[in-house]
């Protein structure tokens, strides 16, 4: 294997209890599945920009951003939902950031968690300059429909309807974990960027040279 993310090679290790996808951890860096096809994508969105000094945004840091803070000709800003050291504070509903602010925005196993995604979709279209490249993973659903697990309330979240099967990821800022609001229907979702301003493709959910496994993919190309 081949880990996009540090470069180097070597055997991934099992799969876990929380599936391939979060698992075949990289020997050297940690980088899980997931993480790999995020970081070909991005390398891949990179050359295709062709930007001599590229402006990226990444929601919610990782081992990834550790390597793109390295990369020379390169802005990266990293961004929580709450304060840690070295990220920004942004609410991905309501950037603060100008319009064509970044070459490409990374967003990854967030957007489940996001009450009004449509929203955070419109923002990311608006923030991204014409031909950058949206890198998207999400939890997604056999379903022809989203599968909702909150009944949003329409003016006050507070009062929002939670299902009693809600999925909790784990959250370091919380025991109980954080809940998702929703998994996503890929055709449904592809149909959604494209409604917001981007050309959307998939990559291979499954590339044993990089030892991904169950790691799609969708590459918004803004129009």
């Amino acid at each position: 294997m081949i880990c996009t993310v540090c470069d180097r090679t070597g055997e991934p290790g099992p799969v876990s209890e929380y599936g391939a996808r979060e698992s075949l951890c990289c020997p050297h860096c940690g980088a899980s599945s997931r993480m790999r096809a995020v970081a070909r994508a991005f390398w891949q969105a990179l050359y295709w920009v062709a930007a001599t000094h590229a402006r990226v945004y990444q929601v919610g840091g990782d081992r990834f951003s550790l390597r793109l803070r390295r990369q020379p000709r390169m802005d990266v800003v990293v961004s929580e939902l709450h304060r840690r050291p070295g990220c920004v504070v942004e609410d991905i509903e309501r950037l603060t950031f100008p319009a064509g602010a970044f070459h490409i925005v990374l967003c990854s196993d967030v957007l489940e968690h996001i009450r009004d995604y449509e929203l955070a979709l419109a923002e990311f279209a608006r923030v991204i300059v014409p031909a950058g490249y949206l890198i998207l993973t999400t939890g997604l659903t056999a379903l022809p429909r989203h599968e909702e697990f909150c009944v949003r309330h329409p003016t006050d979240p507070r009062r929002d309807a939670w299902a009693e099967n809600t999925p909790r990821h784990l959250d370091p800022l919380s025991p109980r974990g954080c809940p998702v609001y929703r998994t996503y229907s890929r055709s449904l979702l592809e149909e959604e960027l494209g409604q917001v301003g981007f050309e959307v493709s998939v990559t291979p959910p499954e590339i044993e040279y990089y030892a991904i496994r169950n790691g799609l993919v969708f590459m918004g190309r803004r129009k």
